[in-house]
């Protein structure tokens, strides 16, 4: 009976220790349980801001993508300025060669005025020379008499063609003049329009020039643009990734949390029913004072009666 009551305070005593042991197990699944949802909370703001991220990453690669268009586009017609200056500075050269082959015309008109000039004064020269040796002429056929009318007649006629020749010769002179002086304005605006068009020459030189930096800076720029796209398309995966782990994470956690919560319920109900089982040993030590009470009271009952049954013995 002793031994029994002995088994009965050591299963007790079990009891109370496994029931420390399941609170405090309790104690440290509700701990768990709040430090699961703090994580769960922090990983749902997590995917929050890789969602938040995600859709930044999209705008911004739909943005290089209209930038990298744009840029192709101003490629496009710089590339066509480049062959449109080409175009215009193959004009240029050529209309400059055609102005340095009217100069050089130009020259030789003036070189032939020059020689017309020479000549007229040469026949104005003669006509003056003539117009004088016929009025000499006409002075000897007047001392000559009657025997020099008919050569004087010859002589007037010859003075009168020679003032006609000078006269003619200075109205010949006087219209060479007057294109020299418009040959010599030709060849002076001739000459502007070479010097214009070596100005023409030396802007669309600069603006070839513009245009190559400009084409070789939108390339620079198309490169560079490209790469931000490439690293935008990498960073775009890596957050996707990021956010299905986060969304993995997520759902693992709430399942753990899950699992807490179940491991909890189940803490509480073991715990109950060491209660339980607490209360049946209390009862049964309770149990087993009261049988130890009676039988000491039995025993106590039995000597006496043993006493008083002796005092009968013969």
């Amino acid at each position: 009976m002793f031994e029994a009551a002995e088994k009965i305070r050591e299963i007790n005593s079990a009891v109370k220790n496994a029931e420390t042991v399941i609170e405090d197990q309790t104690a440290t699944t509700g701990d768990s349980t709040t430090a699961i949802q703090k994580i769960t909370a922090r990983i749902a703001d997590l995917h929050a801001a890789v969602s938040q991220q995600t859709g930044s990453v999209n705008n911004s690669s739909a943005g290089i993508e209209q930038m990298i268009a744009n840029i192709q586009s101003v490629t496009g017609n710089v590339q066509r300025i480049n062959s449109a200056c080409q175009d215009l500075l193959a004009a240029a050269n050529l209309g400059k060669g055609k102005i340095e082959e009217s100069n050089t015309l130009i020259e030789h008109v003036v070189e032939s005025s020059t020689m017309l000039m020479d000549a007229n004064k040469v026949i104005s020269s003669i006509a003056a020379q003539t117009n004088l040796l016929a009025m000499n002429a006409a002075i000897e056929a007047a001392h000559a008499g009657s025997a020099g009318s008919g050569f004087a007649v010859v002589a007037d006629e010859i003075r009168s063609l020679a003032e006609k020749s000078s006269k003619q010769s200075s109205i010949v002179n006087s219209q060479l003049k007057e294109v020299r002086t418009a040959i010599e304005n030709a060849f002076a605006a001739s000459r502007d329009a070479s010097s214009g068009f070596d100005n023409v020459l030396g802007l669309i030189t600069t603006v070839t020039d513009m245009e190559k930096e400009t084409s070789s800076a939108m390339e620079e720029q198309r490169i560079g643009s490209d790469q931000v796209a490439q690293t935008l398309s990498e960073m775009k995966q890596t957050t996707e990734l990021v956010n299905a782990a986060a969304q993995e994470l997520a759902d693992d956690s709430s399942r753990l949390n899950q699992a807490i919560t179940d491991l909890k319920e189940c803490s509480e109900r073991v715990r109950r029913e060491m209660d339980a089982i607490m209360g049946d040993t209390l009862a049964m030590n309770a149990t087993f004072e009261e049988v130890a009470e009676l039988k000491k009271y039995n025993s106590e009952i039995f000597k006496s009666v043993s006493t008083q049954v002796g005092r009968f013995i013969l």
